[in-house]
């Protein structure tokens, strides 16, 4: 643990510095820390420097020879800003974000990150399963089968291939030197990439509270705790904050956060910015692809509307990190149009920046000023609309029914309810809050700069990205059936603290309203926290993770006696070295204590039956649960299985799974029990 926060704390650092030192170099005032920009920088050019090695499926080499690199880099350019760096420790700021990440880490210890039913387990084998690899990305995520890549939609995400740097970082000795001083992958992903997200988003939110225009101190030291330990504190900001998921909305909020600083500073540098964390998410999730098309769209039309200077061109400029994933992506998809888009795209870009004043893109420019704003605001809505009523009358399926839009996302990801017809009281009382500032923004002009952005992006996400209306044509040409994860683009911890501030100036003429207001914030604050401990779903917002903790160790995540079982099952396959090992194991963190070998079923088959290689042996296989209503398999053929697939240990809950432990005694030896889990090597 002591080397995972050693090396965390000494990636703030840099982080920090590069941040400093960029902000420095374009004469772009600085306010507040600037680390979560840094990182943002880190990973963007990472991301980039990545596509080449996963393109062409190169060794895990190139991961730690480029990371190395641009790590090294970073750290240069902080020591030759050390004292402006220091200088940003130095303040009430970092003691903030330091308690707040403190308290992040006392109550990730006390939960649990559900290896079985989440995608926790495909996450954290993305990141395992690379670590020393001699071909990246050819493995399947679900089983660890190597030799073929995996989804498309998975294969071209740096933030995984940077974790699993990170995980070789903390385990160099073991890997470089042969020391027995391993910390598994698992625990290095979940607290060290966990503890930089928290980090880095609390940094933004602190940088967004300081700037509110309202001047009352208790106001913002209640907006600071809501944005700390409410809108942040959610069960997957914290259970599962080393998802590329939750990293993908960080980034989301810190191109609206430079965007929102562009408009405010009136200072066209800031807007090269966005180049990094555009860059940046697409490491982490294929969908921010439409997340943060959402953003630039509706910057694209507030600068529209607003008649920028050099709007089309800017833009233009602005979406390459957009265009570069949009080139891998179709590399393996369509690569005749991964090369004229790559081709067509270059031609442009050195266009717009050898001649920016040509006389053809003058004429783009005022017939973008002229016609943008109407098309970007009302004809694109519209043509969606419609076009979405009549795929609604051609195809009757539940996709696309305008019913869909209501659906409990809740169940189906990492998301609360925002339209009040699944949630709990206390977040339905927030979600008052919330709708209350997108009310304010849309229907309250004025005349500062950032206000009038951030009015054009609630109304692009409301009339357009958000509206039920619009719903089913977007689903089939660009955010596929996850459309309502553009919610969390309008509402997360960045938005809601702006919405906040919006509400608080809209009410300073009443005396009550604010200390009133600000009470109730922090009253939520403290349910929603002492509601999780008390294991109170109607105000608990991490309570079910607080409660599946208590079956698992605090720091690797997993059943004590399970993580012997699998660390002695990782020694045990050492002993095969002439191909990849053959598993069957009940414990969910197989593949990420054990990269190495081909784990038959896991936790994703699960959920997609259709990729299990034999239905009826994997009901034989997997673990059986009391609450589930299931016929009994038939236990007689498990030995017929096993032989079948070449299986050479299984791993089981022999207490829970007596019938499968009982059957496999004919064709097995028992080589480790402990309290709960067996293993057992099958007789060949």
């Amino acid at each position: 643990m002591k080397r995972i926060l050693i090396i965390a704390a000494l990636l703030i650092f840099i982080s920090e510095g590069t941040g400093t030192a960029l902000l420095k170099k374009l004469n772009i005032e600085k306010k507040g820390l600037a680390g979560v920009l840094g990182f943002s920088v880190i990973l963007g050019l990472l991301q980039t420097m990545y596509y080449v090695p996963l393109m062409l499926n190169m060794s895990f080499t190139w991961i730690i020879i480029l990371t190395s690199l641009v790590l090294a880099g970073g750290l240069l350019v902080t020591l030759l800003h050390i004292k402006d760096t220091v200088r940003s420790f130095l303040s009430i700021d970092t003691v903030i974000i330091a308690v707040a990440a403190a308290v992040f880490m006392f109550v990730f210890s006390k939960m649990y990150i559900d290896l079985d039913y989440a995608d926790s387990t495909t996450y954290l084998n993305y990141i395992a399963l690379n670590i020393n690899a001699p071909e990246l990305n050819m493995y399947n995520l679900a089983d660890g089968m190597r030799g073929q890549e995996w989804n498309v939609y998975y294969l071209f995400q740096g933030y995984y291939h940077f974790g699993s740097y990170l995980c070789w970082l903390v385990n160099l000795p073991y890997y470089v030197l042969g020391s027995s001083s391993y910390v598994s992958n698992l625990v290095v992903s979940v607290w060290g990439l966990g503890l930089l997200y928290n980090v880095f988003t609390n940094m933004l939110i602190v940088n967004a509270v300081k700037q509110m225009r309202t001047n009352n101190r208790f106001v913002r030291i209640a907006v600071l705790l809501f944005g700390l330990f409410y809108a942040n504190f959610f069960y997957w900001n914290i259970a599962f904050a080393f998802y590329g998921n939750t990293f993908r909305s960080l980034f989301v909020m810190l191109l609206i956060y430079i965007i929102w600083r562009w408009q405010k500073d009136d200072d066209d540098n800031i807007k090269w910015l966005l180049w990094f964390p555009l860059a940046a998410g697409f490491a982490c999730s294929s969908s921010f692809l439409f997340m943060s098309f959402a953003v630039m769209f509706a910057l694209a039309g507030y600068l529209a509307a607003m008649k920028r200077p050099h709007a089309l061109s800017d833009m233009a400029q602005l979406i390459m990190p957009m265009v570069c994933y949009i080139i891998a992506f179709l590399s393996r998809v369509m690569p005749a149009a991964a090369i004229v888009l790559a081709v067509a795209y270059a031609a442009v870009f050195a266009f717009i920046r050898i001649s920016p004043d040509h006389g053809f893109i003058q004429f783009l420019e005022r017939l973008y000023a002229k016609y943008a704003k109407n098309l970007f605001f009302i004809g694109v809505p519209v043509l969606f609309a419609v076009g979405s009523f009549v795929i609604h009358l051609i195809e009757k399926t539940d996709f696309t029914s305008y019913s869909y839009y209501f659906w409990n996302w809740r169940q189906m990801d990492m998301m609360t309810d925002y339209l009040f017809i699944h949630s709990e009281w206390l977040d339905g009382l927030i979600n008052v809050l919330r709708w209350a500032g997108v009310l304010l923004f849309i229907t309250n002009r004025n005349d500062i700069d950032e206000e009038k952005w951030m009015r054009a992006f609630v109304i692009m996400m409301v009339v357009f990205f958000l509206n039920p209306l619009c719903m089913i044509l977007l689903q089939k040409t660009i955010t596929g059936m996850v459309f309502y994860r553009n919610f969390m683009t309008l509402f997360n911890p960045l938005t809601e603290v702006l919405f906040l501030d919006k509400i608080f100036r809209k009410c300073s003429r009443y005396l009550a309203a604010a200390p009133v207001l600000s009470i109730c914030l922090i009253s939520a604050v403290l349910l929603g926290n002492i509601g999780s401990f008390k294991l109170d779903p109607s105000t608990g917002l991490y309570w079910v993770y607080i409660r599946g903790g208590q079956t698992v160790d605090g720091i690797y995540k997993v059943d004590p006696d399970e993580m012997n079982a699998l660390n002695f099952l990782k020694e045990e396959v050492k002993q095969i070295d002439d191909r990849q090992p053959v598993v069957v194991s009940q414990s969910a963190a197989t593949l990420t204590y054990m990269p190495e070998v081909y784990s038959i079923f896991g936790p994703w088959h699960y959920h997609y039956p259709l990729d299990r290689v034999n239905d009826e042996f994997y009901q034989i296989a997997r673990k059986h649960e009391d609450w589930l209503e299931e016929e009994e398999p038939d236990y007689t053929k498990s030995c017929e299985y096993l032989l079948q697939y070449d299986t050479d240990y299984v791993l089981l809950q022999y207490w829970q799974s007596a019938e499968l432990d009982q059957a496999t005694d004919a064709c097995s030896t028992a080589v480790y029990t402990g309290s709960k889990y067996k293993v057992k090597k099958i007789d060949k």
